[in-house]
């Protein structure tokens, strides 16, 4: 028996492999007495070795018989960190390939990688995510079949899909404990964007509370239009899941803002909603209105009369 240094990594496979001497071996198979048998990688290489627990069973092991050069100590550091990288990349699917990258290259005092070497790391990157995730939807119907199927949580091991409505074809993101710290405000602020929307729907919208004098995002939807019912049913789905956790959603003020859909739908669900609107879309509203009568240059020009009293405008501060 020998207590011979083996090192481990892990394969393009994401298999354990062991290292002696620049050789690389997989496992092949248990024999008796709990001895592991592993063979070298290289299929056309008959060498292997047997070991009980951590000794190396060098009588029973054929180790200096390898029909190859063993691999760089470059090629294993390489190799190492890409499947590595690979490993954690499907660990947590949320972390950017170039985040895994740089903070793998930080704790190793890495610097001798090309641009080839970070291609071919964030090209393996993507493959192994790809392989654990499903394909992407092809129409709105794959998308809910899709969220069925996945089984998303938050960090804390919370569910994060709380609604999953083929109907209304409506998804609402969230979790027990946003919900519980959405009931603790009496103010809500919500907001609808289109540019960041995922395919199939035309907006992701937002309920944000605050909670020590920040505006916290606590429950998100993914809804296909702008009509009323659509943010009438989205509303409601809140307040539903609310009660499934014994938990009575009834805001006092809504932040909104100017969108007449989601004024009238706050109203349906909530007839003694206050609804505020956002001093920051009122002057988006202004400006595009100074645009439309053709009075940009007066704006912008600072010895203009017409300017000055234009720009007096954003300084007042309307009940709205």
């Amino acid at each position: 028996m020998n207590t011979q240094s083996i090192s481990e990594s892990i394969s393009e496979k994401n298999k354990e492999i062991k290292i002696i001497d620049k050789f690389k071996y997989r496992f092949h198979k248990m024999l008796a007495n709990d001895v592991e048998r592993w063979s070298c990688t290289n299929k056309k290489c008959k060498c292997y070795f047997k070991r009980s627990g951590s000794l190396l069973l060098v009588n029973e092991s054929k180790l200096t018989d390898h029909r190859h050069e063993p691999d760089s100590s470059e090629l294993l550091k390489r190799q190492s960190i890409r499947n590595n990288l690979k490993r954690k990349a499907t660990e947590d699917i949320t972390l950017r390939p170039a985040t895994l990258i740089h903070s793998q290259i930080n704790r190793d005092g890495i610097d001798d990688l090309t641009t080839d070497d970070i291609s071919c790391i964030r090209r393996g990157i993507y493959m192994a995510r790809r392989k654990i995730l499903p394909t992407l939807p092809k129409n709105i119907k794959q998308v809910h079949e899709t969220i069925e199927l996945l089984n998303i949580k938050t960090i804390q091991g919370e569910p994060f899909v709380l609604i999953n409505d083929r109907i209304n074809n409506i998804i609402m993101f969230s979790c027990t404990s946003n919900l519980q710290s959405l009931n603790l405000v009496k103010e809500i602020s919500v907001d609808g964007t289109f540019r960041c929307s995922t395919k199939y729907y035309l907006q992701l919208f937002t309920i944000h509370g605050m909670l020590n004098d920040y505006y916290i995002p606590l429950a998100f939807f993914l809804l296909n239009s702008k009509e009323c019912n659509a943010y009438e049913n989205a509303f409601r789905g809140l307040i539903n899941e609310c009660s499934k956790i014994d938990l009575n959603f009834n805001p006092e003020v809504i932040h909104v803002d100017f969108e007449s859909s989601i004024h009238k739908a706050a109203n349906i669900v909530w007839p003694l909603i206050k609804i505020q609107g956002c001093h920051f879309h009122l002057g988006q509203s202004w400006w595009r209105k100074i645009q439309e009568l053709g009075l940009t240059s007066e704006y912008n020009n600072s010895s203009s009369e017409v300017g000055s009293f234009l720009k007096y405008i954003f300084c007042l501060r309307p009940r709205i």
